[in-house]
């Protein structure tokens, strides 16, 4: 058991993301807080437990950004990410500047996804979806 903030949680079961200030400098920074990957704490996901999500989305969303290649991004095919690449969004922090422009507005970025770049609707969902769920987590 580990506890941060007065609260205990089992460290080695990992089913739920949640987000708080962070409380010392071993503990993992994301744009100044802290996500706790716990079974018991939190809801950042809307209690969408992490054992329901692709490994590809936990993997994407156990760090922060930084220089990953768009591929990275959950829904983002082989054939999306050269469409991508070549349209200039060769990083995934340029797609989710995209999805910050458009105000975090999924049907919308979707739209733009599936006209401008060629996804297939489920691309644009999972993409979206992967986009929303680290900005709960990292912004």
């Amino acid at each position: 058991m580990a506890g941060i903030g007065g609260l205990l949680y089992p460290v080695k079961q990992t089913l739920y993301v949640r987000r708080q200030p962070l409380r010392s400098d071993r503990e993992y920074r994301g744009a100044g807080y802290l996500c706790v990957l716990t079974k018991t704490l939190g809801d950042a996901f809307g209690g969408k437990k992490m054992d329901h999500m692709s490994p590809r989305l936990r993997a994407f969303l156990s760090e922060p950004i930084g220089e990953k290649d768009v591929a990275w991004v959950d829904g983002v095919s082989h054939e999306l990410a050269i469409n991508l690449v070549t349209k200039g969004f060769n990083k995934a922090y340029i797609l989710l500047g995209q999805f910050l422009l458009m105000h975090k507005n999924e049907a919308e970025f979707q739209k733009w996804l599936i006209c401008c770049c060629g996804a297939t609707e489920y691309e644009a969902q999972e993409s979206s979806n992967c986009l929303k769920e680290w900005c709960s987590c990292f912004l």
